[in-house]
C-alpha cells in the first residue's frame, strides 16, 4: 500500500510538472510572437556630433525590433547594410543621413541632418585664386604653339567657351555651348570658320551617365563615348565606341584625392579586350596636378609630366617627356592667367 501511494504521489508531481511546463512554454511563445509582430522602429546616433571633413563618423544603431538595416546619405557614396557603419564626408556641408530599419512586419525610417565643417589639410576644398587660363605656350623642338581660351558666364558661373589652336593652314577654334543651367550641350570645331566636326552630349541617370556623339562636318556619326559618374559626380569610367557600337577601349579613374572636385590619383587605360594599355599615376599639390608617371602594359615608363605650382596655387610650368624607341622628346608649357 505504501508503495502504491508513493507512485500515486510521483504521478501527481509528474503531471503537475508537465502542466507547469506547458503554461511556461506558452508564455514564452507568446512573448516571442509578440516581439516578432512588433513594428520596427528606426533610431540612431552618431559621433562626433560636429564632424569635420577629416573625421570618420561612427553611426550607432539604436533601432528596436529590427533585423536588417539600410543607411544612405544624399550627395555622397555612403551606402551600407552594416548595423553600425562608419563614413568620412569629403566635403563640408549639411547632409541628410537616412536609416531604414526592417523586420518581417515592414520598415521604418528616420533622417538626421549632419553638419560637416572644413577639417583642413587635403580634406578641405582648395582655396585657389579666382584666376582662369588665358593662354598656354608650348615649346617643342624649338617650335612654339600658343593656345588661347575664351570664357562666358552661364547661370552666374564663368565657363570655358572657346579654345583656339593654330595649325599650318589656319586656326582651329573649338566652341562650347551650354544650356541655361550650365550643362554642356555641344562642341564645334572649325578651321578658318569651316566646320570640321562636332560633339553632342546626352545625359541620363541624374546626369551620372553622359553620351558624347562625334560627327564629321557632314553630320555623319563617327563614334561616341560613354562616361559614368559616381554619386559624388566624379568621372569614374569612360568608354569609346565606333559608330557601329563596337567598343574600342575604356579608361578607369580611381583612388581620388580626398577633396572637392575630380582628382584621380590612378588612371588606367584598357584596350577593347580588357588588357591594360597604359597606367597614369598622378600626384597633386593644392588641387593642381603636380606630376604624372605613365607606364605601358608591361610596366615600362613611357612618359613623365612635372608641373611647377607657384605660391598662389597656380600651375605655371609643365614639362612633358615622352620616351619612345630609346629617345626622349620633351616639351615645356607656360601658363598665363587673367589675374596676372
Amino acid at each position: 500500500m505504501k508503495s502504491r501511494h508513493f507512485f500515486t504521489i510521483l504521478k501527481g508531481i509528474f503531471f503537475s510538472f508537465i502542466l507547469l511546463s506547458f503554461f511556461v512554454g506558452c508564455s514564452k511563445k507568446d512573448e516571442v510572437e509578440e516581439i516578432l509582430t512588433k513594428p520596427a522602429v528606426a533610431a540612431f546616433s552618431f559621433s562626433p556630433v560636429t564632424p569635420t571633413t577629416s573625421d570618420e563618423v561612427t553611426f550607432t544603431n539604436e533601432s528596436t525590433n529590427a533585423d536588417s538595416y539600410q543607411w544612405s546619405a544624399d550627395g555622397t557614396s555612403f551606402s551600407s547594410t552594416d548595423e553600425n557603419p562608419t563614413f568620412t564626408f569629403d566635403t563640408a556641408g549639411d547632409y541628410e543621413v537616412k536609416l531604414v530599419a526592417t523586420n518581417a512586419t515592414g520598415s521604418n525610417e528616420i533622417m538626421k541632418t549632419i553638419t560637416v565643417t572644413d577639417g583642413g589639410g587635403n580634406n578641405n576644398p582648395c582655396s585657389l585664386p579666382e584666376c582662369y587660363v588665358e593662354s598656354t605656350s608650348t615649346v617643342t623642338s624649338g617650335f612654339t604653339t600658343t593656345i588661347t581660351y575664351g570664357y562666358t558666364v552661364v547661370n552666374g558661373t564663368k565657363m570655358l567657351s572657346s579654345i583656339t589652336a593654330p595649325t599650318a593652314i589656319g586656326n582651329i577654334v573649338t566652341s562650347i555651348q551650354y544650356d541655361a543651367q550650365g550643362k554642356r550641350l555641344k562642341d564645334e570645331s572649325k578651321l578658318n570658320d569651316a566646320l570640321q566636326s562636332y560633339i553632342e552630349y546626352e545625359y541620363s541617370n541624374g546626369d551620372k551617365n553622359v553620351k558624347g556623339s562625334n560627327y564629321d562636318a557632314s553630320g555623319t556619326l563617327t563614334g561616341y563615348t560613354l562616361e559614368e559618374y559616381n554619386t559624388d559626380m566624379r568621372l569614374v569610367r569612360s568608354e569609346s565606341y565606333t559608330a557601329a557600337g563596337v567598343l574600342t577601349g575604356y579608361v578607369v579613374f580611381s583612388d581620388f584625392l580626398n577633396s572637392t572636385g575630380s582628382f584621380p590619383k590612378l588612371v588606367q587605360t584598357y584596350d577593347a579586350n580588357g588588357a591594360i594599355a597604359q597606367t597614369d599615376v598622378h600626384t597633386y599639390e593644392n588641387c593642381n596636378l603636380k606630376s604624372t608617371v605613365s607606364t605601358d602594359g608591361t610596366g615600362t615608363v613611357i612618359g613623365e609630366l612635372d608641373n611647377t605650382i607657384d605660391t598662389d596655387g597656380l600651375l605655371r610650368t609643365s614639362v612633358a617627356t615622352v620616351y619612345a624607341q630609346g629617345f626622349a622628346i620633351s616639351s615645356t608649357t607656360q601658363y598665363v592667367y587673367d589675374c596676372d
